[in-house]
């Protein structure tokens, strides 16, 4: 178990913060109408989308500006008048009144409330967000869900006691630029999933994902510095894995006489990705261009997909399963620690 902001949490072989990689939970049971069950088309549409979405809100976060941010929220407790900070949810079980949660990592807050502050927080850090609902709008403009972030995502928290939890709630959220709230609906008692359609709030995006576009001062923060020194031996290890297992796929092609421009291909980006980690993480040179670590990128990003796919589809415990998590991350990783080198 690990203290966070005083109260116990179970450590997650996905890890407590959000990524890519524990970002989806497949699920072909609907969360709408009891007995439904999705298609397969449905759920590799559903996976495609989601992870579009995602990379849109991720790449939209990075493009804000932490001063900025900062500023707002600011202005807004001096508004308020009412928000305090605290660093121990523990004397607050059965304790009603208003949350914020702040994520600095994205410049991002979400305002609640509960009549159990403690236990409704606790629940969006135990949260899975459902397989159909990650989507709250279109791929293009969905904002995503708080109950999609980990609770190591949450770095500060801001309460108002009170016990009159009905009048506040939707002028609290309207009083903070809407660039930086995770909320996706407007606040206050909602009757059913068909009002919180009607009040939905979403967000536009940029449909063009460009590195130049991102906010240097941000970039890395949420991948790079925040893995720990067995996170990132456990990266070059899947990194090291998948290597030999397409040299190994590469030779018994070659001796078939099959095509191989493919496979050499990814087996390139594959040594590009483990050289960007060990020069990110441990200082070492590489001699790639700018030109090999762009194709590099699009190859490895191009690997998604169906290691999701099969990722979603593997018995959740399982050393497939792990494996596949491994390999996922240290893609990410690798894609981010270029995305780095891209812009120095």
């Amino acid at each position: 178990m690990i203290k966070h902001f005083g109260v116990n949490i179970r450590e997650k072989s996905s890890g407590l913060k959000l990524t890519r990689a524990n970002y989806i939970k497949v699920n072909n049971k609907s969360s709408f109408i009891k007995g439904k069950v999705y298609s397969e088309s449905f759920i590799e549409k559903q996976i495609k989308d989601s992870l579009y979405n995602y990379d849109l809100n991720m790449n939209y976060c990075r493009a804000l500006f932490e001063h900025e941010f900062n500023e707002e929220l600011k202005n807004f407790l001096s508004k308020t008048e009412v928000f305090k900070e605290i660093t121990d949810l523990a004397g607050l079980k059965d304790v009603p009144g208003y949350y914020m949660m702040v994520l600095d990592e994205y410049s991002q807050v979400y305002i609640g409330r509960s009549r159990n502050i403690k236990h409704r927080i606790q629940s969006h850090w135990n949260k899975q967000k459902e397989f159909d609902r990650l989507i709250f709008g279109s791929r293009e403009n969905s904002i995503l869900s708080v109950d999609s972030f980990k609770a190591f995502d949450i770095t500060r928290i801001f309460v108002y006691l009170t016990g009159e939890l009905d009048q506040h709630e939707d002028e609290f959220i309207n009083s903070i630029n809407a660039k930086y709230l995770l909320n996706r609906t407007r606040g206050g008692t909602l009757t059913g999933l068909s009002e919180a359609i009607i009040n939905r709030k979403t967000r536009r995006m940029p449909q063009e994902i460009e590195v130049e576009s991102f906010n240097p001062a941000k970039r890395g923060q949420l991948l790079m510095k925040n893995t720990s020194q067995k996170e990132r031996i456990e990266a070059i290890k899947a990194f090291e894995s998948t290597i030999r297992k397409s040299e190994n796929a590469l030779a018994n092609m070659a001796e078939k006489g099959a095509s191989t421009t493919l496979i050499k291909k990814r087996l390139h980006a594959l040594y590009i990705g483990l050289a960007v980690l060990e020069t990110a993480w441990n200082q070492k040179q590489h001699h790639y261009t700018q030109k090999d670590l762009a194709e590099a990128r699009h190859v490895l990003t191009g690997l998604f997909p169906s290691l999701e796919s099969s990722y979603g589809k593997s018995k959740d415990g399982s050393p497939q399963k792990t494996l596949l998590e491994r390999r996922m991350k240290a893609l990410e990783l690798a894609v981010q620690a270029i995305n780095d080198l891209a812009n120095k």
